[in-house]
């Protein structure tokens, strides 16, 4: 016999720890039930498709190993769903890293978490046999126009509940409609044509933040302290992992680190699209810059030296400060994105399907 345990946290596929009688365990993670909002949603073929190719043997990266795939099993738990292993680690919820004591422990942390972001933008998914996970190229236009028709179909789903509500929720009434629309979306595609990034394409995670990552425990260590030497296990949630932009993972990564400006002078500096400011580290963080740097320097020591580059240049262009070129928009981006997933979310509520 075994038990299922449903972890609380997260919003999407419901996932479970699956142990058996001689406490081995195990994680269950499947589709949520009913109709579901957007076709390309909820993909877990798509996420044990991936980790898989990332475990297959002489590919150097943290991933739980893939046991089972139940691609067209509706009756076993109700939906399609995968099995993988177990990892046992540490996962730092709090990206400030306010529980870890030391200002050494916290860089090491973060730095480790720029090494494994930059180890899988370098990894060649053509020979990973992902070529066709997705398009190359052109990814911001892509994913504009699709979060644009999805954030459509979300708010549409609050109409129809107004309309006929079909789930009490507090505060929630027949003449408010509980999802509510993002006004402006249809501005963002020619501002993104004018100042996006140039085109890259490698493999990313799609929703890559310091709470997917899951950490080595130090020997003798409590839950929630530093790792001494911080190693990451496994990288997981990879539901939304595609073809795209590198600049896509590190803008939502450095997202803490940034804050929209409030102030009336902040306003009058900043034009219509570009209220970003950096915000100051806390004590004992290092800034979004360190931290960019670590990335870049990384990805550079990992590209292949030729006879005719052999000072391995940066795989992205960048402006005269060292930033990469269209950062700013690919920050932006991030911001519109977490919009569209919590008004995904708030659907996902309507319909009953919320994880959590």
């Amino acid at each position: 016999p075994c038990t299922a345990l449903r972890f609380g946290f997260g919003q999407s596929n419901p996932t479970y720890r699956i142990t058996d009688a001689r406490g081995r365990h195990w994680v269950l993670r499947r589709k949520p039930a009913g109709r579901l909002m957007s076709p390309t949603a909820h993909r877990i073929d798509r996420e044990y498709r991936v980790m898989r190719a990332l475990g297959a043997a002489g590919v150097d990266f943290p991933v739980p190993a893939m046991h089972l795939m139940a691609a067209d099993d509706t009756h076993t738990v109700g939906a399609p769903f995968y099995v993988m292993g177990y990892v046992d680690g540490v996962v730092y919820e709090d990206v400030m890293l306010h529980s870890v004591p030391s200002t050494p422990a916290k860089y090491a942390i973060l730095r480790e978490a720029m090494r494994v972001l930059a180890t899988l933008h370098s990894l060649d998914y053509r020979q990973l046999g992902l070529a066709d996970l997705g398009r190359e190229g052109q990814y911001y236009p892509r994913q504009i126009e699709r979060m644009t028709q999805l954030a459509r179909v979300q708010a549409e789903v609050g109409v129809a509940h107004a309309k006929s509500p079909g789930l009490a929720l507090p505060s929630l009434t027949a003449a408010r409609a509980p999802v509510p629309a993002i006004a402006g979306l249809e501005h963002l595609g020619p501002w993104f044509a004018a100042n996006g990034p140039p085109d890259h394409t490698c493999l990313i995670h799609g929703d890559f933040k310091l709470d997917n990552l899951m950490y080595a425990r130090s020997p003798a260590a409590k839950p929630g302290d530093a790792p001494s030497k911080p190693t990451v296990l496994a990288l997981i949630d990879w539901e939304l992992a595609t073809l795209g932009h590198p600049l896509a993972d590190l803008a939502n990564f450095l997202m803490p680190w940034y804050h929209v400006g409030s102030t009336a002078a902040t306003r009058r500096r900043a034009g219509p699209m570009e209220p970003l400011a950096d915000r100051p580290p806390p004590l004992g963080l290092p800034d979004a810059r360190e931290l960019m740097a670590w990335y870049l320097a990384d990805r550079a020591a990992m590209a292949a030296p030729t006879r005719s580059t052999p000072k391995r240049p940066s795989p992205l262009p960048l402006d005269a400060d060292g930033v990469p070129c269209g950062f700013l928009a690919a920050r932006v981006f991030s911001y519109v994105r977490v919009l569209v997933i919590m008004q995904g979310i708030l659907a996902r509520m309507v319909l009953g399907q919320a994880s959590s």
